[in-house]
């Protein structure tokens, strides 16, 4: 079954073997950009390095408004206007 992703959606794809050292992560943060026509391979912009790669085994995280630890500009806004209300 395929299931349909929400587009910018934060989520971790996996590096293989070959591309990492023995201490570097097994996986890197990316953000969900669309799907490959004709496959079912994901196209992500990688966060680290910032190109845009293609993967088939990822972790979504769809529910999440945070993309590499910068806030949704809404949740920001919220949080200033809540700093200064409750002064």
């Amino acid at each position: 079954m395929f299931h349909f992703r929400v587009f910018g959606c934060k989520n971790f794809t996996h590096v293989p073997n070959e591309k990492r050292t023995k201490l570097k992560s097994k996986s890197m943060p990316c953000v969900f950009l669309g799907y490959y026509e004709g496959t079912k391979t994901y196209r992500l912009m990688c966060v680290e390095i910032k190109r845009i790669i293609k993967s088939t085994n990822v972790m979504f995280i769809e529910r999440s408004k945070e993309i590499s630890g910068v806030l949704h500009p809404k949740k920001v806004e919220n949080a200033v206007v809540d700093k200064i209300v409750n002064k």
